[in-house]
């Protein structure tokens, strides 16, 4: 990246806590990060301390936390379903960890809960697609606290998660 003023990048959240553990700072000497500007984050759940702690090891190398763009692809979609805008910082929302492991409920954590699930948001979805949150039987949730995730493909077919 460094080398060829690399400006787009990506990879699983796995492999950007690597990046956190095994690069040295001997290994980092003159590399200038700056010129990334799109790093997705995808194939896998992101973790939002993965977000935080890449930034920190990297940021004295031209690293811009709001380049991290946690991204949802299928390879079945091209690797594109939803992207967040550019130059914006990754988005976190906590739940109550009994409700969402007992009930399947996304309820809102406490900002001192220790115990919260933290997700990261993945953005919008592209132009010509949709993702939508279902009930059991299919109908669009109405609820923001449960559901199904479903991307209908452009020509009408369902993917189920």
């Amino acid at each position: 990246m460094s080398k060829h003023k690399g400006t787009i990048t990506a990879a699983p959240n796995f492999a950007y806590e690597l990046c956190v553990r095994k690069v040295s700072d001997k290994a980092m000497e003159g590399v200038d990060l700056s010129s990334m500007r799109v790093v997705m984050n995808g194939a896998e759940p992101v973790n939002p301390e993965t977000l935080e702690r890449f930034a920190n090891r990297f940021g004295k190398y031209g690293f811009r936390k709001e380049s991290m763009l946690p991204v949802y692809g299928l390879a079945e979609a091209s690797l594109g379903v939803t992207f967040p805008p550019m130059n914006r910082l990754p988005r976190v929302e906590r739940v109550e960890r009994e409700a969402f492991t007992t009930q399947g409920r996304a309820v809102p954590a406490d900002e001192d809960d220790e115990n919260a699930v933290a997700f990261v948001s993945s953005g919008k979805s592209f132009p010509g697609h949709d993702v939508q949150i279902v009930d059991e039987q299919g109908n669009a949730s109405r609820r923001a606290d449960r559901g199904i995730l479903v991307v209908p493909r452009p020509f009408g077919d369902q993917w189920i998660f």
